[in-house]
């Protein structure tokens, strides 16, 4: 659901369906807000929420809400592009019993490391029948 909202230049645009973050913003009710992609619309309307939160003084961090190698890469994309005044929150792939892409985003210790190639470095989707017989094993 995309609600309108007039940008602070005076344009108009549209927003995400994570509204109450938005009003959170405006109203400046808590000095830190954590944005999250799946919630607020996907990357553009991610930026934009974190645009309107510095433009108050409020900190930022992106979250994540138990997305693949895919939506977490896009996030952890989105920070290193962007940035965020305090370290994001991006295990979602951590909680993963097998992955569900071939290549993509990986983590090195406490840090997400980002392939440098097209695709996110995302070669194909791992077969149904595979990860059938990894959680069979588990």
């Amino acid at each position: 659901m995309m609600i309108p909202y007039r940008h602070q230049a005076g344009g108009p645009d549209e927003f995400p369906a994570d509204y109450q973050l938005l009003l959170n913003i405006r109203r400046r009710a808590a000095d830190l807000v954590n944005v999250k992609l799946a919630k607020s619309g996907g990357l553009s309307a991610a930026r934009t929420l974190l645009e309107l939160a510095r433009a108050q003084g409020m900190g930022t961090i992106l979250g994540c809400m138990l997305e693949s190698e895919i939506g977490t890469g896009a996030a952890a994309s989105l920070v290193a592009a962007y940035g965020t005044t305090m370290v994001s929150d991006l295990d979602a792939v951590w909680w993963l019993q097998c992955p569900a892409v071939v290549g993509g985003m990986r983590y090195q210790g406490a840090a997400v490391v980002l392939p440098d190639a097209p695709s996110r470095g995302i070669s194909g989707l791992v077969a149904a029948e595979a990860r059938d017989a990894r959680e069979a094993r588990a």
